[in-house]
């Protein structure tokens, strides 16, 4: 094993990233927000990304294989559609933004996701009535989707704001999301590798922590069934907060 996976940080940062995945697949959606960013407190945030990247991908097929007869189509194409133009800028951008331009973004993004949660837990927002937001704005949120995808692998909150309003039913809401992060991480894959992102030290370091990605996506969905996932996402936030906070300082710190 490359030197740089034996390290402790690896593996307690790494196994938290891939449990975080594990469990949002498994049915605590909105913990997959934490993962990049916790992992980019151990490597640079694009080694990261490509480490998680063939983890997310075997992930993916046991989540199509549970909900394949479940979607919407037509807002898995508006959102898709999206995600091709966000993961194109994605593509061109990020391989020209120092390590720590990169700590900056992703810490960023962590702080929009959870700042936006909390404001809206604190005012309390109402549900509203199901709507089907307009091709425009699917579009709109699905390129956010594809940018911050590629990016640290947080596509999930702009693809809810789009999926939300039209109160789908579970099923097809899982199966909607869960078709297009497979179908978005299947384009991430070819821009990383032209990117020289993906490597043999990454596919290790993926390969090692495959196991604990699969089992705590098994694990997540016993213990979905047994406690309330509301009582967690208090916690999940407020991680994010504090992790986004650290990734900020750290980026801006070594930009000055």
């Amino acid at each position: 094993m490359p030197d740089s996976l034996a390290s402790p940080a690896f593996w307690i940062y790494g196994s938290i990233a891939v449990a975080a995945f594990g469990l949002s697949k498994g049915g605590f959606v909105g913990l997959a927000v934490l993962a990049l960013p916790v992992f980019a407190l151990a490597m640079p945030p694009l080694v990261a990304a490509a480490i998680l990247l063939p983890v997310l991908m075997a992930q993916d097929l046991v989540t199509i294989w549970a909900f394949r007869r479940n979607i919407d189509i037509r807002s898995f194409l508006v959102l898709l559609g999206g995600c091709v133009i966000g993961t194109a800028v994605g593509a061109a951008t990020v391989s020209s933004l120092p390590d720590a331009g990169l700590k900056l973004m992703v810490g960023g993004i962590s702080l929009v996701f959870a700042l936006n949660w909390w404001v809206r837990r604190l005012r309390g927002d109402a549900e509203q009535p199901p709507r089907r937001p307009s091709t425009v704005a699917g579009v709109f949120w699905g390129s956010i989707c594809g940018l911050t995808s590629f990016v640290a692998h947080v596509g999930a909150p702009p693809a809810q704001v789009y999926l939300m309003p039209q109160r789908l039913a579970p099923a097809v809401f899982a199966g909607t999301m869960a078709w297009l992060f497979f179908v978005v991480n299947i384009i991430k894959l070819w821009p990383y590798l032209q990117l020289g992102l993906i490597t043999r030290e990454t596919l290790v370091g993926s390969a090692v922590l495959l196991p604990v990605a699969l089992a705590s996506n098994m694990f997540g969905i016993w213990l979905v069934r047994r406690i309330s996932v509301a009582r967690f996402y208090p916690l999940i936030y407020g991680m994010l907060l504090l992790v986004g906070l650290k990734l900020t300082y750290d980026g801006i710190k070594a930009l000055i």
